[in-house]
């Protein structure tokens, strides 16, 4: 991850949080922006020491996705101290949302470690800014929707569900290589934590479907992913109902993944209820 001494100015769109929301020993993360080459950006990050490197997170396609990683760590610095979100001073909404931040969310959050978020925002940049992704770029996506659909790809949970905590309508962007949701992505990649959270965050993203007519449970049997398949039929029944009521092709696409199941099941020794397998071979069927 590239690292970064403490600069002796201010960079464009720096903003330090006023010392009197955050007492205490540990002070919230200092965030300041940079412009880079080709219209792109950095972040550099301390944790409130002087002395201590901070972390760069490069490049990031705009001014708007840089604030918005800095909310991130501001956020995650904020939960980690145990200090109020309600006084927090972000750089991407004037006014900060209402949080709704369930118990497990906050302890994943809280025990991800600093330098892990920092690795995971990079990694998420970093493939934004691959040819494919840019490729499969969505311009009416907003910069929380596409680096939440990053996560998702790469299975980054602590990132996913801070995004999902700041801004829960980035569950329902569309875009990437294949034009898909967030749920799209983290079910093809069998990402159990990130689909478990984008469904708390927005139950109905069960029922996007992709450019192509997918859903998220066909994404997740054409890729053989046992466990995404019974975690979607598990926590959202209502994805068998869909599927029942699929195109042709949404079943032929479901009967390749009933056979990719049953192979993966073996290599993987996961084995799926009978129930679970009788139901989706049924559906593809239909």
């Amino acid at each position: 991850m590239p690292r970064a001494a403490r600069p002796t100015s201010t960079t464009l769109g720096a903003r330090r949080t006023s010392p009197g929301l955050h007492a205490g020993p540990v002070m919230a993360p200092l965030c300041e922006i940079a412009q880079l080459e080709d219209e792109q950006y950095q972040v550099t990050a301390w944790r409130g020491h002087a002395e201590e490197e901070g972390f760069a997170v490069e490049p990031l396609a705009s001014q708007e996705q840089a604030e918005l990683v800095c909310d991130l760590l501001t956020i995650k610095a904020a939960l980690k101290d145990e200090e109020p979100l309600a006084s927090l001073q972000l750089r991407s909404q004037p006014v900060p949302p209402m949080f709704q931040l369930s118990a497990r969310a906050a302890e994943l959050i809280s025990n991800t470690d600093w330098e892990e978020l920092a690795e995971e925002l990079q990694d998420c940049a970093e493939l934004l800014q691959s040819e494919k992704w840019q490729f499969g770029a969505c311009p009416g996506c907003s910069p929380a929707g596409m680096l939440l659909l990053a996560a998702a790809t790469r299975g980054k949970t602590c990132t996913a569900q801070l995004l999902l905590l700041l801004q829960p309508g980035a569950a329902g962007a569309t875009g990437g290589p294949s034009a898909a949701s967030p749920l799209h992505q983290a079910a093809e990649g069998g990402h159990l934590a990130v689909m478990q959270a984008i469904l708390a965050a927005m139950p109905g993203a069960v029922h996007l479907k992709s450019a192509t007519g997918c859903s998220p449970l066909l994404h997740a049997a054409s890729t053989a992913q046992a466990a995404a398949v019974r975690l979607l039929l598990e926590l959202a029944p209502a994805a068998a109902v869909q599927a029942s009521s699929s195109t042709d092709a949404d079943a032929s696409r479901l009967r390749l993944g009933a056979l990719c199941l049953a192979r993966a099941q073996r290599c993987t020794r996961v084995h799926l209820p009978p129930s679970i397998t009788g139901l989706i071979i049924a559906l593809s069927c239909a």
